[in-house]
């Protein structure tokens, strides 16, 4: 199972003083974290704190990662994809490789600037800050 907006109920959705790394401690341990094989760390409609506090969760877990543009209009379209390290022809051969971590994810365009850095996960040119 794919965890998707990993941030919604564990993060406020107001800035608040506390950093995300605060919120990364006191939910990252969760056990509904147990029961996910990989975590969406790049959403392409979330906000970068949202995006930030997934990847950081995923990489205290040990999850494998992958993006989702989550498009709800056509300019959210392709923001961003998950990249697989080998070709992948049925469901139970998608579902083998999120298990197997064989994926990451990849910031293809950022039209709101909603990327945040998040280490080893490739952003163009372009879109860096």
């Amino acid at each position: 199972m794919v965890m998707a907006h990993s941030y919604r109920r564990q993060l406020p959705s107001v800035v608040t003083e506390h950093s995300v790394d605060y919120y990364v401690e006191r939910m990252g341990d969760k056990a509904h974290y147990d029961h996910v094989d990989a975590m969406e760390v790049y959403n392409g409609r979330g906000m970068p704190r949202e995006n930030e506090f997934s990847y950081k969760v995923a990489m205290r877990r040990g999850k494998p990662m992958v993006a989702g543009s989550d498009a709800h209009t056509l300019s959210d379209v392709a923001t961003c994809a998950t990249d697989f390290e080998r070709e992948i022809r049925t469901v139970a051969e998608l579902i083998e490789e999120l298990k197997a971590g064989r994926c990451r994810p990849v910031i293809l365009r950022d039209p709101q600037r909603r990327a945040p850095v998040l280490e080893g996960v490739p952003i163009p040119a372009d879109l860096r800050r």
